[in-house]
């Protein structure tokens, strides 16, 4: 539902599709619900999404720097190296 009804509508169309729904005013970032007809609904306060988003960066990046031999560490290197290789 993300990807398709999130990702694909707003850059595609700038709209979400099916059962997505913005709305700052939501609890949390995002949010599963199901409506009457028991489908699933994806509820997402954007301020909300973009804020963990970039709390979550910020602490693997944190995470990164502090244990640059971790397991974490050692597959964003193979993972940066077949990238940067490739381009």
């Amino acid at each position: 539902m993300l990807y398709d009804s999130a990702r694909n509508g707003l850059f595609h169309s700038g709209f979400t599709t099916g059962r997505v729904y913005l709305n700052h005013d939501e609890p949390k970032a995002l949010q599963c619900t199901r409506d009457a007809r028991e489908r699933p609904v994806l509820r997402i306060n954007p301020n909300l999404l973009v804020q963990s988003v970039v709390e979550d960066f910020k602490a693997y990046v944190q995470n990164l720097r502090r244990s640059p031999s971790s397991k974490t560490a050692n597959l964003f290197e193979a993972l940066w190296d077949k990238r940067w290789h490739a381009s």
